[in-house]
């Protein structure tokens, strides 16, 4: 920051706080929110209707909620919504191929049997 900035205390046009930039209309708080700069937020070009999570699932926003991409495409396809007990599970084992032939209803206890090894054995199914 220059000194000329420090003394002028240049101040941000939403929040009146102070800019780190003084060639910024806005502070980087502001700027991050998604409402001036397009790479933050749900209108980012990188967001593309969407984001991958911690455990590796695509969720979308759907009126303002977010949901799992997989589980809504099957609740469309289907035209009701999934119960709690039902479960989405990737045929093909990538968690990003939420094409609806890749997707299948199962159990808990069936999804259990196909992702965790058997007992005895240390061996996957």
């Amino acid at each position: 920051m220059s000194l000329a900035h420090l003394l002028k205390q240049e101040k941000c046009k939403d929040c009146n706080g102070i800019l780190s930039d003084p060639r910024s209309l806005y502070c980087r708080s502001c700027s991050k929110k998604g409402k001036r700069n397009s790479m933050f937020g749900k209108k980012s070009s990188r967001n593309k209707g969407g984001y991958v999570g911690k455990l590796g699932y695509k969720f979308i926003w759907v009126n303002g909620i977010k949901v799992y991409e997989h589980r809504y495409i099957v609740e469309k396809y289907l035209g009701r919504k999934l119960s709690r007990q039902e479960i989405v599970h990737h045929k093909d084992g990538n968690k990003l191929n939420n094409v609806i032939s890749n997707l299948d209803i199962i159990s808990q206890g069936e999804h259990l049997q196909i992702h965790k090894p058997r007992l005895g054995t240390g061996k996957l199914k």
